[in-house]
């Protein structure tokens, strides 16, 4: 990667900067923009069975949710930006490695369940948090705006909660060796996961839980 190898500067942060938040914003609303194609439009009535609710929200409400992603996605490049220059300057180290052979494929694999569990982690403790009575009211019930969400919803955050959604990437990447194709894979997996989470169905079964 180009920029990865630049050297530390305004030119160098910029344009990793705008590389941060062009890829979030070319991955997420065409796949979140896809899902809602398909879910909530094109086969609606295939899938309505498959309803959490009946009725669908109104359209001012997804177009908040579209809104109020944007900030997200501003924030998830900002943590990025600050942790790069961080490691630019010798601040943090960095374990992210380009070269497949540096590792066994046995470890790779390994990598992307490793982080896949740290990401759960994170995620259920941080989810607990803004549970909390003196935070959810400020922080995660802008995300609970969406009572009836639509798959835009997935990075409906608040952007102390896109913070604290971004931040779990850090520590990893810094100490725990990972191919940087396997932790761009990891984040559009979470991506998707998080998209179809909002999606307004449930495929499995009353007794899956």
């Amino acid at each position: 990667m180009a920029i990865n190898a630049c050297d530390f500067g305004w030119e160098c942060v910029r344009n990793f900067g705008l590389f941060q938040l062009s890829m979030n914003f070319i991955r997420y609303y065409p796949l979140a923009g896809l899902a809602f194609f398909i879910f909530w439009v094109w086969k609606k009535g295939y899938f309505e069975k498959y309803r959490i609710q009946k009725n669908f929200p109104k359209w001012e409400k997804v177009v908040y949710e579209i809104k109020q992603s944007a900030v997200t996605m501003v924030m998830f490049s900002l943590v990025a930006v600050i942790s790069f220059s961080l490691q630019k300057l010798g601040y943090l180290p960095r374990a992210l490695y380009f070269n497949i052979s540096e590792h066994s494929w046995a470890y790779t694999i390994f990598s992307f369940i490793l982080i896949t569990v740290w990401h759960e982690t994170w995620f259920y403790w941080a989810h607990r948090l803004m549970h909390h009575k003196k935070v959810y009211t400020f922080v995660h019930a802008i995300h609970h705006k969406s009572v009836n969400p639509s798959p835009l919803a997935a990075y409906n955050f608040h952007w102390a909660e896109a913070f604290l959604e971004a931040i779990y990437v850090v520590p990893f990447i810094s100490l725990v060796p990972i191919h940087f194709g396997v932790f761009i894979f990891h984040t559009f997996y979470a991506m998707i996961m998080n998209i179809w989470w909002h999606l307004g169905y449930e495929f499995f079964p009353k007794g899956w839980a």
